[in-house]
């Protein structure tokens, strides 16, 4: 994510991909699969698209004063 907020990602890539030569930028979806019917509402629509699968992770930062 580069703009307009900072949030974190957690993202694990597939075995053996390879490397993007720079940035990729794209519309960002988030597709929400929970059973086989639900594939039917995306079909055809994730073309090109960076997709996000599932709900937010937890992510709980660890807050430590310097002082």
């Amino acid at each position: 994510m580069t703009s307009p907020d900072v949030v974190t990602l957690l993202a694990y890539p597939k075995a053996w991909t390879p490397g993007t030569n720079g940035v990729v930028t794209g519309k960002c979806i988030r597709a929400t699969i929970d059973k086989k019917e639900d594939f039917d509402k995306y079909k055809g629509k994730l073309a090109g698209m960076i997709v996000i699968l599932g709900a937010d992770a937890d992510v709980k930062t660890n807050h430590r004063s310097s002082l």
